[in-house]
């Protein structure tokens, strides 16, 4: 299809056809019918995605010009259709949950989501340094879970409070944030960490040392409180970011390659297992790569999404969005071809929606599908 065909093919189905082109893309259409059939599926996805209500709008032009910079020889018709649902129908109207009486007959009965239609919920547990285990269930507020040598309590805003004995003895805790959870929890100093889904925090109890010191595995924001007299440091499998005062987020999970540290205001330090060091600016992001640290632009607002509640996707290829999935709804999954993964996706969908619903989404703006075995999702190509 002639790029110019497909311009006017966006503009048409988005309402913003000139007059005199609406004129030649009848034309063009009165051509041939294989033509019409391609316009017409197109116009079969854009019904179906009218069934979304608007949650944001994003950079449509961007999307576009990245949809068109996209290797002519690899751009299929069902992937170019794909593309343009995502990036022109999904982005121009937004994602949200999916209204199940206009699902259209492209999608499957919801029988087959009974098992996995429901969304993670804040729990967690502490391991404490004795070895007891406090389990912290969902929609406690205003409630102390012990008393003895530390207070753990929960406040109004359901936020986790550890708070030591003034004799305490430096020992370690930890929040254990399983799949499909996530919890928020305030350090003896008044730093506040978000914990994703799982995610584990270690931390010292006491507070006369001369840094504040914690140990992250998977994903955490923190909002850090001055202290110019005692560092916080934030230490991973494969870095150390150190900080005075700041909010950052730092994703470095056991099944992702690069570790990544984004600075939302303040400064950091990030330091690399092999010493190297960079200093980041807000907007910016250090990333692991092999031994070194690159840094670069970001959209804060997609990486820390989560703490909004929303799953936000710029490109992001099937594979990553995958993987959210997985530690957020607790479930596997698997790809019958490998290049699905490579599949990318622009959009945003609130968190705690069903499952079903984001499944919905993928299935009708790509070509792929999921076949559901309890709690395994396989993907496969859409024949």
């Amino acid at each position: 299809m002639d790029e110019q065909i497909e311009q006017w093919i966006i503009d048409k189905l988005n309402g913003q056809l000139p007059e005199e082109e609406e004129a030649k893309l009848a034309e063009w259409l009165r051509e041939s019918d294989n033509h019409r059939q391609e316009f017409e599926e197109m116009q079969r996805v854009h019904r179906c995605l009218l069934g979304m209500k608007e949650e944001f709008v994003p950079d449509i032009q961007a999307q576009l010009a990245l949809v068109k910079s996209y290797p002519r020889k690899v751009l299929t018709r069902r992937t170019w259709l794909a593309y343009a649902a995502v990036v022109v129908l999904l982005l121009s109207v937004g994602i949200v949950w999916w209204k199940h009486q206009q699902a259209g007959d492209v999608f499957r009965n919801d029988e087959e989501y009974v098992q996995l239609v429901t969304p993670a919920q804040s729990h967690a547990y502490f391991v404490l340094s004795d070895g007891a285990q406090i389990a912290v269930a969902p929609n406690l507020k205003d409630t102390v879970l012990r008393k003895e040598r530390a207070e753990i309590r929960i406040d109004a805003d359901r936020t986790l409070h550890y708070v030591p004995q003034e004799d305490g003895v430096n020992s370690v805790q930890k929040l254990v944030v399983p799949k499909g959870g996530e919890y928020r929890l305030m350090l003896e100093d008044g730093s506040v960490v978000w914990l994703n889904s799982d995610s584990e925090l270690s931390f010292w109890d006491g507070s006369n040392s001369q840094e504040r010191v914690v140990c992250l595995r998977g994903e955490g924001y923190f909002k850090v409180k001055k202290d110019t007299l005692r560092p916080f440091l934030v230490k991973t499998e494969k870095l150390t970011v150190k900080v005075l005062g700041t909010e950052f987020n730092l994703s470095d999970y056991e099944d992702e390659i690069h570790a990544k540290t984004t600075l939302v205001n303040g400064a950091v330090d990030v330091l690399s297992k092999q010493g190297e060091t960079v200093r980041l600016q807000p907007g910016q992001q250090a990333q692991t790569t092999g031994e070194q640290l690159s840094v670069q632009e970001v959209d804060v607002a997609s990486v820390v999404s989560w703490v909004e509640g929303k799953f936000y996707f710029d490109e992001v290829c099937l594979e990553e969005i995958m993987r959210q999935v997985s530690r957020w709804y607790d479930v596997e999954y698997s790809f019958q071809q490998d290049a699905l993964k490579e599949i990318c996706f622009s959009g945003a969908i609130q968190k705690f929606r069903p499952l079903n619903d984001l499944l919905r989404m993928i299935e009708a703006t790509a070509p792929v599908h999921f076949l559901i075995e309890g709690k395994h999702l396989i993907i496969t190509d859409k024949k």
